[in-house]
């Protein structure tokens, strides 16, 4: 059902979570401690003095606009809950540095349920925690690079003409992948289709993002072979 539908949003976190496989023991007394330690933020009136991820929120909002607005959700307590959620979970793990994919990732959860922003909280810390997402985060060089090197090579035996073209105009999976992977996709297409991709990452794991990826080149593969350097790699950069 999931491979066909998706999940039904209405249950979507509590699936996720599931299917996350890693119950997180943090509380959500421990939780609500952290979160009355936190500044308050005023998000209409912002300056350039303001943290990276206050920035990135800011930006980030407009990819969910839609989905905001749709859904009667208020933009500034989106907001604001992104940054609570962003910014506890990076009290909770001084050990990795603030990426923009955080922001994206908890505006994921939070769109299932804005009332529900604890269990937002505990899909980031699970979802960062996962073998295939964590390495890209704190910029694993070697996890990376295999990567890297295993997707030339897919593309090199499945799309021999692509592979060749790419190479000729040293457009390695460097300039797209890492970003697609690290984003899991957000940015490259509609939230609706995001939020079925997820399902289907998260039911199957890794491989599945290796089989989006490719059906994307697979997908742009007239563009790839027809465009110049630059038109291919804004296909590869701004996937739709």
């Amino acid at each position: 059902y999931i491979i066909g539908k998706g999940i039904l949003d209405n249950i979507r976190v509590d699936i996720w979570l599931i299917l996350f496989q890693n119950p997180c023991a943090f509380n959500e007394t421990l939780y609500t401690y952290y979160l009355n330690q936190l500044p308050h933020i005023d998000f209409t009136k912002i300056d350039n003095n303001d943290s990276p991820i206050i920035h990135t929120i800011t930006k980030a909002k407009h990819y969910f606009i839609n989905e905001i607005t749709s859904s009667s959700i208020n933009p500034i307590v989106f907001m604001n809950k992104t940054f609570q959620i962003v910014s506890v979970f990076l009290l909770h793990r001084p050990d990795i540095p603030f990426k923009k994919c955080l922001v994206y990732y908890t505006m994921m959860f939070l769109l299932n349920n804005i009332e529900q922003d604890y269990k937002a909280f505990i899909s980031l810390i699970s979802l960062c925690s996962q073998s295939y997402i964590m390495p890209f985060i704190i910029n694993d060089i070697n996890f990376i690079t295999r990567r890297v090197e295993f997707f030339e090579t897919l593309l090199k035996h499945k799309v021999n003409d692509v592979y060749t073209r790419l190479k000729a105009f040293e457009l390695t999976p460097e300039f797209y992948l890492i970003k697609w992977f690290e984003m899991m996709f957000i940015k490259c297409f509609s939230y609706n289709n995001v939020k079925r991709m997820w399902d289907l990452v998260l039911l199957k794991g890794e491989s599945v993002l290796f089989k989006i990826a490719y059906a994307i080149v697979y997908v742009h593969k007239k563009d790839i072979l027809c465009g110049t350097y630059w038109e291919m790699l804004l296909t590869l950069q701004k996937v739709n």
